[in-house]
């Protein structure tokens, strides 16, 4: 089942995000959760402030020792993950859209699909995810992601 900005919340935030983030939100929608590297992200689009203002939150996810916010930044339309946790840094971008982001959770459950069905070679599985991840949002790639991070776990066979 799919999550939409509804007009309420549309009315207060339409003008501080990116449009295409607005009509993604309202269109398509997100699912109600979804799950990445094991971990349930849960998708409620409540748009309340994080980060002093600068993003909205959108959903949660039980990350390890701490549970995030999934949020959009304000302006940008970036997602990432928001942690309150000491030391960690606050912000910990994810994808440049929410539409890019749910491909590349897509993405995933592709590889883990041919994995299951044993229609991939296990030595090819980070560089087929490494081409999909690319072809969705390249910039991700290029610095400390969660798609990074799970590409070299695959890599070093954690995954």
């Amino acid at each position: 089942m799919a999550v939409r900005l509804d007009a309420e919340r549309h009315s207060s935030i339409a003008d501080q995000l990116p449009p295409d983030t607005v009509e993604f939100l309202q269109g398509c929608g997100l699912p109600d959760s979804l799950t990445l590297m094991g971990f349930e992200h849960v998708f409620a689009l409540d748009m309340e402030p994080v980060l002093d203002g600068t993003a909205f939150r959108v959903g949660t996810v039980n990350w390890r020792w701490c549970l995030k916010t999934i949020a959009i930044q304000r302006t940008t339309g970036h997602v990432g993950y928001v942690c309150d946790f000491q030391g960690v840094p606050p912000w910990d971008p994810c994808n440049s859209s929410i539409a890019n982001f749910v491909q590349c959770c897509a993405a995933c459950d592709d590889l883990w699909e041919l994995q299951r069905n044993d229609r991939i070679a296990y030595e090819c599985r980070a560089d087929w995810l490494w081409d999909r991840i690319r072809d969705i949002d390249q910039d991700v790639l290029n610095r400390d992601s969660i798609w990074a991070e799970l590409i070299a776990e695959i890599r070093w066979d954690v995954v």
